[in-house]
């Protein structure tokens, strides 16, 4: 369900820190969702976030070499999950890059924020349909739970 606003924004923060530093090198994730986020109880701090699966990870920018990262697409011929894949992942897997890990992060944020699916539909076409042409409505519209507007604003 619903998480805190203090709560996901301390996870999210630890995500971003953790993809920062995969982006940095060069590598973007394409696979953000809840299960890949594992919180540990590290030292006595709650909700220590680890990143797992980097699977399905690839290289990106100017100088990125694909020779020894094998390529995975689902039966659907999605790379990611679809509740969480950036558009332009649904389009072109290869054009995947930071910024579609970005707008995974936005994606879970607002599932953490609201218990709900940005985008829901019966079938996984229909969802990225969704994804590729419809907007969002905010999370406190589909909720009705009254979040800070920055916060709602950073997450659109």
């Amino acid at each position: 369900g619903p998480q805190p606003e203090c709560r996901v924004i301390h996870i999210l923060e630890q995500v971003c820190g953790s993809l920062g530093e995969a982006h940095s090198l060069g590598l973007v994730h394409r696979d953000i969702k809840p299960g890949n986020i594992f919180l540990t109880d590290r030292g006595g701090v709650p909700d220590s976030v680890k990143v797992l699966d980097f699977g399905l990870v690839r290289h990106f920018g100017p100088n990125a070499s694909e020779a020894n990262l094998p390529e995975f697409v689902g039966a659907d011929g999605i790379v990611g999950t679809p509740n969480f894949i950036a558009p332009e992942a649904i389009q072109d897997p290869d054009s995947a890059d930071a910024r579609s890990d970005i707008y995974s992060v936005g994606v879970l944020a607002y599932f953490l924020l609201t218990g709900q699916y940005v985008f829901e539909g019966e079938t996984i076409a229909e969802v990225c349909q969704r994804h590729l042409h419809e907007q969002p409505k905010l999370p406190s519209a589909g909720t009705g739970i009254a979040l800070d507007p920055r916060l709602e604003a950073i997450v659109m």
